[in-house]
């Protein structure tokens, strides 16, 4: 008996994550992906800007209350919450242009830290033929006259060595030109101070204090040299810069064709291959998730007040509300396009979305909505367990309720992971927030391995896809820029006649490094190391001094021409992450639905369905009424039906009536068959 042939045997499913590309590469979803990210970075712009620019910048003389000195401790404990609060408003919604640097109420929580970091900082800044007049004793400043040649000599040592109370010597009285000065010895140089506090010199140099006086100038000086002596750029705009000069890692062309230059200098030899896949390239593959849960996570940051958290609401409902619009109609092509293998019409998607738009945006605010309720109630108890010895007692015995409630919220959050499932189950099922809600759970919970495979895969996939649609569309601008920088004569080492067309790039978009690869080869370019939104040094190309200034208003006219088509096209080509995130998702999610509710991979919801139900079967049709018995002796002839409306248009159908037979009751006449 011959052995019966096995079935072939199914594709592996998680195969089919690798036909996102396929899936992602559509003109229509890019198209609705750029338009997205534009809706995206337009309403986060206005709502930081409202919070942002209406709210001033904290300073210590609009806090401090000299009448209430009793009171200066709740004074500077007042100014330093909102100092921090609005350092962290600055981070997420400041201007990236408009840079500010730390200063002595930034680095120190002492006050009277802060009053000795304030006087050093303004010395420090005084004009350079100023400030080497200025003698700083302890923090303190005192000016002094023109000095000797000694004092000449040692004056640099002494502002070197950052002097304190025990290094001051005598101190006498006199007149120089009829002013008063005083004499300082200092570590055996003769010095004249012209103007400056001498009496708390004195003070200071007479107290039995002065080892308590000389720490603490020696511990602020530490934190001013730290500090202060070359302050950081506070971090600004991380929720309110443009799509085209966010920070997204290198230029893929510059890589690829560094590497090859320089093969040692590449990333697999340094060992860095990895670094770059999770900390450049993941983040641009996971960027829509990401910009989900930055709010969330700032939200929770111990710098936040109520209106920094009323802003970050702002910014997480316009994230909702565009994503769930614009990426449901991605999920929507792409579910139809997955499972059925045929393609739906733009007006056809959003339309879908538009009369799910409320799902699409409950279905993750509900979530939310449930750790706000749970954090209100626990800021109830927070009030109760103020209350002095009754208080103390009832957070003691009712702690547990608080450990339970953090439990649950930690459920609540950790699984929004699964926010793209809940898009994606609307636009397959067609079914309201709830079951995106349950089901999306549901998968994440029941099978939390096969979700992070999935989506490991999906990471890993689309970094190595969007490096090649990066590398292609930056290859294609610079081999155009290229051939027409190859005509001979436009470049010229002067810059006021140099037209290489590096210039028309000036306003290119600095993401990806597009603007570095169109400008690097130019000849009056340099160099500079700046601050990304996130605080991380950069290496970017710009024009020197002399070629920004030779720049005319038809140059820059020029430039802002050209950027009206690199601008959308470098959207296009972002478009296309956001595009692969969304249809990567819609994928992972027919395979989580094949895995928990082993549901076929080619079931989807469709419109044109809906009364499609098995359980609804048509009715047959009637049947002709039967004719009337026949009395005895009469013949019974059959009916007749009239045509059709359609076939008696047609003259030629029409059949010929039938003959007349006269009947009679005693039968047929004579002679009939």
């Amino acid at each position: 008996m011959a052995q019966e042939q096995a079935p072939p045997q199914n594709k592996t499913p998680w195969t089919k994550i690798f036909t996102a590309f396929k899936v992602a590469l559509d003109v229509k979803k890019l198209l609705l992906a750029a338009t997205g990210i534009l809706c995206v970075a337009l309403g986060w712009w206005v709502i930081g800007a409202t919070f942002y620019y209406l709210r001033p910048f904290p300073e210590w003389k609009n806090y401090e209350n000299k009448d209430k000195k009793d009171d200066v401790k709740a004074q500077w404990d007042n100014f330093k919450l909102n100092r921090k609060s609005w350092n962290l408003l600055h981070e997420l919604a400041g201007s990236p242009s408009a840079a500010k640097t730390e200063d002595a109420a930034d680095v120190t929580d002492n006050l009277d830290e802060y009053l000795i970091l304030r006087e050093w900082e303004e010395a420090y800044h005084l004009p350079i033929t100023v400030r080497d007049k200025v003698l700083e004793v302890s923090i303190h400043k005192y000016t002094i006259a023109e000095l000797d040649e000694q004092a000449k000599k040692e004056f640099p040592r002494l502002l070197q060595e950052k002097l304190t109370i025990q290094a001051v010597g005598h101190l006498t009285d006199g007149k120089v030109n009829g002013k008063a000065v005083h004499t300082v010895v200092i570590d055996g140089v003769k010095l004249n101070i012209v103007d400056g506090d001498i009496e708390k010199l004195r003070t200071l140099k007479a107290s039995s204090n002065i080892e308590a006086n000389r720490m603490a100038g020696m511990a602020a000086m530490k934190v001013f040299n730290e500090r202060l002596r070359n302050p950081k750029v506070k971090p600004s705009g991380k929720l309110c810069n443009w799509p085209w000069f966010e920070e997204r890692g290198e230029n893929p062309y510059l890589m690829v064709s560094g590497a090859i230059k320089s093969p040692r200098d590449s990333l697999a030899p340094r060992g860095k291959l990895v670094d770059w896949l999770l900390t450049e390239e993941a983040p641009v593959v996971l960027e829509p998730v990401v910009k989900f849960f930055l709010p969330i996570v700032y939200f929770f940051d111990e710098r936040a007040g109520w209106l920094d958290r009323l802003y970050l609401v702002c910014i997480l409902l316009c994230t909702l509300a565009v994503w769930g619009y614009f990426g449901g109609a991605i999920c929507r092509i792409a579910a139809v396009q997955v499972a059925r293998n045929e393609r739906i019409s733009l007006v056809e998607a959003l339309a879908f979305t538009r009369d799910r738009c409320a799902s699409y945006i409950a279905a993750p605010a509900l979530p939310l909505i449930l750790v706000a309720i749970f954090m209100f109630l626990l800021m109830i108890f927070g009030w109760l367990e103020w209350t002095p010895y009754v208080g103390d007692l009832f957070a003691g015995l009712l702690w547990p309720i608080v450990i339970l409630f953090g439990f649950i919220m930690t459920i609540v959050l950790v699984g929004l992971v699964g926010w793209p499932l809940m898009i994606a189950t609307i636009s397959v099922e067609g079914n309201d927030s709830f079951d995106a809600l349950s089901r999306s759970y549901s998968y994440v919970y029941q099978a939390p391995w096969q979700y992070l495979w999935y989506n490991f895969l999906a990471v890993v996939y689309g970094a190595v896809l969007i490096f090649f649609v990066g590398f292609m569309a930056s290859m294609m601008i610079f081999v155009g820029k290229w051939g027409v920088a190859s005509a001979v004569g436009p470049a010229n080492s002067d810059e006021k006649y140099d037209r290489e067309p590096s210039y028309l790039f000036y306003y290119a978009p600095t993401s990806f490094g597009w603007r570095d690869l169109m400008i690097s080869g130019n000849q009056h370019v340099v160099k500079k190391t700046e601050l990304a939104p996130s605080g991380r040094p950069v290496h970017r190309y710009e024009f020197n001094a002399e070629a920004t200034k030779a720049l005319s208003g038809w140059n820059l006219m020029g430039s802002v021409l050209v950027q009206v088509w690199i601008w959308p096209l470098f959207l296009l080509v972002v478009g296309f992450g956001y595009s692969f995130f969304w249809s990567a998702s819609t994928i992972i999610y027919f395979l989580m639905r094949h895995q928990v509710d082993d549901t076929d991979l080619d079931e989807v919801h469709m419109e044109d369905e809906e009364l499609d139900d098995p359980f609804m079967k048509p009715a047959a049709p009637a049947a002709p009424p039967e004719a009337p018995p026949s009395k005895p002796g009469t013949l019974s002839l059959n009916v007749v039906e009239p045509p059709s409306p359609t076939t008696a248009n047609r003259v030629d159908d029409i059949p010929p009536p039938p003959p007349t037979i006269p009947l009679s009751e005693d039968g047929p006449p004579s002679g009939s068959a």
